[in-house]
């Protein structure tokens, strides 16, 4: 094989292997966060119905951005913790949440793993709000609640930059030409 073609051989199996790591990052949940899916609670609202309040949460995987499905999620009212049902809307829980009053109140959701259903790493966070009566409150709104990490954007990155340096590498290196001994 020419020199060249040894280049190019070497080229492609450095673009091969750098596509092979990131696209790996892609993965299901459980293939990261030790084993897991984040949560990171995209919204909560407790709306007042009646004497109780209904509370709705979207999560949401902080690492891929997909919703989470068929997790045990528990709203926290004080000293009550109910568990939610899995809405229609993929990522969504709702329930009726009896502990809270108008004022200020702390709540909270609870987030784990249910068995048979995708991993994921129990998770707990609490917000303090005040509830005004017959007023829906946002707890979070629009991707509050905590945040993620970015592997999948650091390790491609990561990956374009050694892609380029092997790149660089074998197109600038020139192999010296051996000079016989006796000549200079």
């Amino acid at each position: 094989m020419s020199r060249i073609g040894t280049r190019v051989a070497g080229a492609l199996v450095a673009v091969g292997a750098v596509l092979a790591a990131v696209v790996g990052v892609g993965t299901p949940a459980s293939a990261h966060n030790n084993g897991g899916a984040t949560p990171l609670i995209q919204a909560y609202t407790l709306t007042p119905a009646g004497n109780t309040w209904s509370a709705n949460i979207q999560i949401v995987d902080s690492d891929l951005g997909t919703p989470v499905r068929g997790a045990k999620v528990y709203a926290l009212d004080g000293t009550n913790k109910t568990q939610l049902a899995a809405g229609s809307i993929p990522g969504s829980y709702q329930g009726t949440v009896t502990g809270v009053r108008p004022g200020a109140q702390t709540v909270g959701v609870h987030v784990q793993s249910e068995p048979g259903n995708d991993p994921v790493n129990a998770f707990t966070k609490t917000w303090d709000v005040t509830l005004a009566a017959g007023q829906p409150t946002s707890v979070v709104a629009g991707g509050g609640g905590g945040g993620g990490s970015h592997i999948g954007m650091i390790l491609g990155v990561a990956g374009a930059v050694v892609l380029l340096a092997l790149l660089y590498g074998l197109f600038t290196v020139r192999r010296r030409t051996a000079v016989p001994a006796g000549r200079k």
